[in-house]
């Protein structure tokens, strides 16, 4: 069985948390999202607990900080638990400014396309072309 340590977030908090399901986990979290998740067991949880114990806010739960985001975006991935996601190409040229935007923000490259995304459709539905 495959072993995940994942990362949530919930009103400015990141929950890294060590699941065999970190989407079933995480859905049971009350208004949290799954952020990412890597390959890892009870000792790479904490390892990371470890790593960022300056911003341990409450046992699993961790202030939402740069450090913290720079790792998932580094070191995590959805893939393997897609659930509504979809798959777009785009050029080299634009996925490094999409990243290196998603970087200056300390936010996921999806998040970002998410709101990109968002803010386009809504702009659809006021008659905006």
């Amino acid at each position: 069985m495959s072993e995940f340590v994942y990362f949530a977030e919930r009103q400015g908090l990141i929950k890294i948390g060590y699941s065999a399901s970190p989407r079933t986990r995480v859905s049971s979290l009350k208004k949290s999202h799954l952020l990412g998740c890597l390959p890892g067991d009870r000792s790479t949880e904490r390892e990371l607990h470890k790593r960022f114990a300056r911003f341990n806010k409450d046992r699993e739960w961790f202030v939402d900080s740069p450090e913290i985001r720079a790792y998932i975006l580094e070191n995590t991935t959805l893939s393997g638990i897609p659930q509504g996601s979809i798959a777009v190409r785009i050029s080299k040229t634009q996925y490094e400014a999409v990243r290196a935007l998603a970087r200056k923000r300390g936010v996921l490259i999806s998040w970002l396309l998410t709101k990109a995304i968002a803010r386009y459709l809504g702009d659809q539905k006021d008659g905006a072309q």
